[in-house]
């Protein structure tokens, strides 16, 4: 599997007022995140907590890359071609690379 989604640095562009955060790759805007006020939304995310969520965004794809090395390193070290674990991993690393694995499969399904 790869990510399919839109290559190079993902930045934070600007904020439109208190309604939106923009997501850009140079200057393609490939998202909006949302923080409206307002009658029609009174339990959307405020401004603070929409910038919060557009800081994560950004970060995703850095995230992503750092958890498909994990799992690589990983697989290289303890799992065979069969999908067999061997050598006996440590428990907490062993849960690492399946929560690594899940949030990976999450990612690009």
């Amino acid at each position: 599997m790869e990510f399919k989604g839109t290559q190079g640095e993902w930045k934070i562009k600007n904020t439109i007022s208190d309604l939106a955060t923009n997501i850009c790759v140079g200057k393609t805007r490939i998202a909006e995140v949302k923080h409206y006020f307002g009658e029609g939304f009174p339990d959307d995310p405020k401004k603070e907590e929409g910038t919060a969520n557009a800081k994560l965004i950004v970060a995703s794809p850095i995230m992503l890359k750092a958890l498909t090395q994990f799992v690589n390193d990983f697989e290289s070290d303890y799992v065979l071609s069969d999908g067999t674990i061997v050598d006996d991993p440590d428990t907490i690393l062993l849960e690492n690379y399946k929560s690594c694995k899940k949030a990976i499969n999450k990612a690009l399904k």
